[in-house]
């Protein structure tokens, strides 16, 4: 039987087995998962980044004008 069917002629689909992409298909999901999560956490990142150097900038405007 295939990934996920029982029975004698393969005919119930058990769900406690999870389907798995067979071969390389499967490789390169998981690489195009991986990419698009890099890129995520790296744009997640640079957002943190920039929210947290904003807000901590020196106010220096104030010594200027003194």
């Amino acid at each position: 039987c295939d990934a996920g069917y029982t029975g004698q002629h393969c005919e119930k689909k058990d769900y406690s087995v999870l389907y798995v992409v067979p071969g390389p298909v499967r490789f390169q999901y998981v690489l195009i998962a991986a990419v698009i999560g890099t890129i995520q956490i790296a744009v997640i990142c640079v957002v943190v980044l920039c929210i947290t150097s904003s807000r901590q900038k020196p106010k220096d405007n104030c010594k200027e004008k003194q």
